[in-house]
């Protein structure tokens, strides 16, 4: 699993490369249209459409019937059981492409955060590194030295965070850059990519120690320690904007998919 995703990441920072700096919904409207044309094709080929389609003949009569049968309790409640029993008939035959079409939503997602939902490090501005320990703090053990790349200063020593197990520096970039901190301990240590400058780009916000976690936060490789959980440097959030309106990048990839998703399906209706 964690060489599919780091492979996958790789091939996403390599198309999105020639993407940096150009605004947001030029590469966004394209891949939301995609992803709707994919949601409407998966969906034709895996429901069955013979089922669902007396399902909805059948949703649409116990509908009638409240209206027929207003004053009539009995027969209002056989019409409710019977809607409930349609729908869930219904929901029913969506649960194969619903699964189908999780698999690259849940792998592709995060990787589209990546890009669209942070923005690298403004300059001149601070910002927070933290560093999860996966065992509680001793105030006692040595302090870890970090050693950042030109161009970013470090403007606090590590403060240990003895409640949440956690040791945080206070960073701030001088300049636009895109490089390695190295977090050493005295019996190991750690690397993390850090960019600063304008957007958008490929940021990873966490480095973690599990694969399951490359799940949430690909960007890089996970590490194999009994020392350190994750390692963060905390990003601003991005939103894109059009105009007056202004919105988180997800709310955009929805509202393109599912508008081309019922376009193509309405197509695909019209056709058969």
């Amino acid at each position: 699993m964690g060489t599919l995703l780091a492979g996958l990441t790789l091939v996403v920072q390599a198309l999105f490369s020639p993407l940096e700096g150009l605004h947001p919904l030029l590469s966004l409207l394209p891949l939301s249209a995609l992803a709707g044309l994919f949601m409407a094709w998966t969906v034709h080929r895996t429901v069955d459409h013979a089922a669902a389609s007396q399902l909805k003949r059948r949703l649409i009569a116990h509908l009638y019937e409240f209206r027929l049968f207003a004053e009539e309790p009995r027969l209002i409640w056989r019409a409710q059981k019977g809607l409930l029993a349609a729908s869930a008939g219904y929901a029913a035959t969506m649960v194969r492409p619903g699964l189908i079409l999780a698999v690259p939503f849940i792998l592709l997602l995060p990787q589209l955060d990546a890009f669209y939902g942070r923005r690298p490090l403004p300059v001149g501005q601070p910002a927070l590194l933290v560093l999860q320990s996966k065992g509680p703090l001793n105030r006692a053990d040595p302090d870890p030295v970090l050693e950042s790349p030109a161009g970013l200063m470090v403007e606090s020593p590590p403060l240990r965070l003895l409640a949440r197990s956690q040791i945080v520096w206070r960073i701030r970039p001088a300049q636009e850059l895109s490089g390695v901190l190295r977090i050493v301990f005295p019996t190991a240590a750690f690397q993390k990519t850090i960019q600063a400058g304008p957007g958008p780009r490929y940021v990873s916000s966490k480095r973690v120690s599990s694969t399951l976690g490359l799940l949430q936060y690909p960007g890089e490789k996970s590490f194999d320690s009994n020392l350190l959980d994750w390692i963060e440097i905390r990003y601003p959030p991005a939103y894109i904007e059009l105009g007056p309106f202004s919105a988180h990048w997800q709310v955009w990839f929805w509202l393109i998919a599912i508008a081309v998703y019922l376009v193509s399906r309405r197509k695909v209706i019209a056709d058969s």
